[in-house]
Parts: structure tokens; sequence; C-alpha cells
């Protein structure tokens, strides 16, 4: 990665057509979810924070966690 560039969600041209889409930590977790069948699927750019945000989490009724 170069500096001052503009981040992506890798994967992104993945789910232009999704209904429904599937954000993971990394590239290997997107291509792993891949592998498993799950093509609606993306990585945030440079994997997870090592800190939380200091900011609100969303309601609870906006967050799914499916099963």
């Amino acid at each position: 990665m170069e500096r001052s560039t503009e981040k992506w969600l890798f994967g992104l041209d993945d789910i232009k057509e999704a209904a429904e889409i599937i954000i993971v930590e990394g590239e290997m977790d997107k291509l792993v979810m891949e592998e498993a069948g799950f093509l609606n699927c993306v990585s945030v750019p440079c994997g997870a924070p090592q800190k939380a945000s200091a900011g609100e989490l969303p309601p609870q009724e906006t967050v799914w966690f499916g099963t």
C-alpha cells in the first residue's frame, strides 16, 4: 500500500448485485469466505483497528449477526 492513497473495500466489485453483504476483517478472510461459497463478501481495508473507536455503537436492531 502506498501513502496517501484512498482506501477501498477489498472485493467491492463482487457485491455490485448483492442484496446482502458480509464484511470481514482481512483479505484472507474474504478469500476463505469466497472458497466456502459466500460470494457476497468484502474485507475492510488494512484489517481491524488495534483499538476500538470511542464513538457510539449503532442501535442493536441495526446489527445482524445471522446464524
